[in-house]
């Protein structure tokens, strides 16, 4: 079966608000960029990378609220504290690809990796401007804690 007839096959009344198509359109060595459908809504965005790709489909799955995550991701941040995004005035927005926050001398992590199981990684991670650890359960949490630390850092 070709790519545009699996593409076809797709019974567009079963899609659930879950699903994505990825398109590759350009590789390079370990890196790739093309673009995400949400099947859903029809929204098409521009993806540069894997993480971009990650957070892309993590704040779509977060806006509708499905599938409800079975834990709670961490963040730097206590729980009585306001949310980073309402404190930053500098937000990315994913329509636009080339968007970037400016930092002057941006956040610096140390990691260290304790376990790789459930097909991903377990560890800690250090922000060293802030003397603070916190542990994570897998690559996304690591990542979307990198990414809080970048916004507050540009904001």
């Amino acid at each position: 079966m070709d790519v545009q007839s699996s593409i076809t096959s797709i019974n567009r009344k079963n899609i659930a608000s879950s699903d994505f198509m990825i398109k590759v359109e350009r590789q390079d060595i370990k890196s790739w960029q093309g673009t995400i459908e949400h099947l859903q809504s029809g929204q098409v965005f521009t993806i540069r990378d894997l993480g971009q790709m990650t957070f892309l489909i993590l704040n779509k799955l977060d806006s509708i609220g499905l599938p409800q995550p079975a834990t709670e991701i961490r963040t730097w941040k206590d729980k009585n504290n306001a949310s980073l995004s309402s404190k930053s005035n500098k937000k990315i927005d994913p329509k636009k690809s080339n968007q970037r926050i400016e930092l002057d001398s941006g956040p610096t992590f140390f990691i260290r990796i304790y376990y790789r199981q459930n097909a991903t990684w377990q560890g800690s991670i250090q922000w060293l401007e802030k003397n603070s650890t916190m542990f994570f359960r897998s690559y996304l949490e690591m990542m979307l804690l990198i990414q809080e630390a970048i916004e507050e850092k540009g904001g």
